[in-house]
């Protein structure tokens, strides 16, 4: 199960190191953290 996040948690888990980038689309990007979850955060360009 894929779970969202919002703009201000996907940054600062990146900063964190909390989760890594694996995937971008064209209205989402894709993350997982160190547990193999899948996060997606809504980015709109």
């Amino acid at each position: 199960m894929i779970r969202e996040i919002c703009p201000k948690t996907m940054a600062a888990w990146i900063r964190s190191g909390a989760i890594t980038l694996t995937d971008t689309g064209t209205e989402n990007l894709y993350f997982i953290d160190e547990f193999d979850r899948e996060f997606y955060c809504k980015c709109y360009p």
